[in-house]
């Protein structure tokens, strides 16, 4: 008698899942969006006296965000179409999840005081983000990648760095005007919060 595969083995499978479906369309999607939209600290300020933790990487978020989810739902939809892009799609997924990691354990200080007060465990969400692109990404490469000619694996490879670079790269170029103008914002807040 075999022994039924474990629960990670069936996240990390290639194997359609409705529940790993269901998670990534919560995790990549819904929650990401909800967490920008009704962000109250992290992204956006609550007040000239209350600063954002990330705000001055705002729109860094925001774009990269959306080019990941953009992503996201290209390949649900139009996946067997992909296939000749599946390096391109491995480098954003892969900058996605180092995206979403990066802020997750920024803000895990914060998270860690928030679960006293239960709204804490929405940090928590970047985590799981991290994991759908991340098994999206290594999904796609084992499928690339076996079988394939040395050629066709340093496209894959060459593919993969390049979309990943601009997947993160373009994103903080963007962000750029909007950090130096935030700073001088918050400055101006800081002297004026000062006086009360």
């Amino acid at each position: 008698m075999t022994k039924p595969p474990s629960f990670w083995q069936r996240f990390w499978s290639a194997e359609p899942n409705p529940t790993l479906t269901r998670f990534d369309v919560l995790f990549g999607i819904i929650f990401p969006i909800g967490c920008l939209v009704f962000d109250p600290i992290v992204f956006r300020d609550l007040g000239p006296c209350s600063p954002a933790v990330l705000g001055r990487y705002q729109i860094l978020a925001y774009v990269a965000v959306g080019i990941g989810e953009v992503t996201l739902v290209l390949w649900w939809l139009l996946g067997q179409w992909l296939a000749h892009l599946h390096g391109l799609i491995v480098g954003i997924c892969l900058a996605g999840a180092v995206f979403a990691s990066g802020v997750g354990l920024f803000l895990l200080p914060e998270t860690v005081i928030g679960l006293m007060v239960i709204i804490g465990i929405l940090g928590f969400v970047p985590f799981l983000t991290a994991l759908v692109y991340g098994r999206l990404a290594y999904r796609l490469w084992v499928g690339a990648w076996a079988g394939q000619t040395p050629r066709y694996r340093l496209w894959l490879v060459a593919s993969a760095l390049v979309s990943f670079t601009l997947a993160l790269g373009v994103p903080a170029l963007l962000n750029q005007p909007h950090a130096l103008a935030y700073e001088q914002r918050r400055a101006e807040y800081a002297r004026q919060c000062a006086d009360y």
